[in-house]
C-alpha cells in the first residue's frame, strides 16, 4: 500500500513536470480529485517519515561506531 502511493504520487509530479506547470497544493487542491489527493498526501507523509526514520538510523550507527 506503501508503494503504491508513492508510485501515485511519483506519476503525478512526473506528468505534471511534462507539462510545465509549477507543482503546488493549488494544482493538489483544483487538479486531484480526492482519491489522488488521498493518496499524493498520503505518499508526501510516508516519505518525510522514512526521511527522519533514516536519518535517525544513520545518526545512531554514526554515534555506534565513533563511542
Amino acid at each position: 500500500m506503501q508503494q503504491a502511493a508513492i508510485l501515485a504520487a511519483l506519476a503525478m509530479v512526473s506528468a505534471n513536470a511534462a507539462n510545465a506547470t509549477d507543482f503546488n497544493a493549488g494544482v493538489v487542491m483544483k487538479k486531484m480529485n480526492a482519491e489522488q489527493r488521498k493518496w499524493y498526501v498520503s505518499g508526501v507523509v510516508d516519505g518525510l517519515a522514512y526521511a527522519r526514520f533514516s536519518a535517525r538510523q544513520a545518526k545512531r550507527s554514526w554515534n555506534a561506531m565513533h563511542l
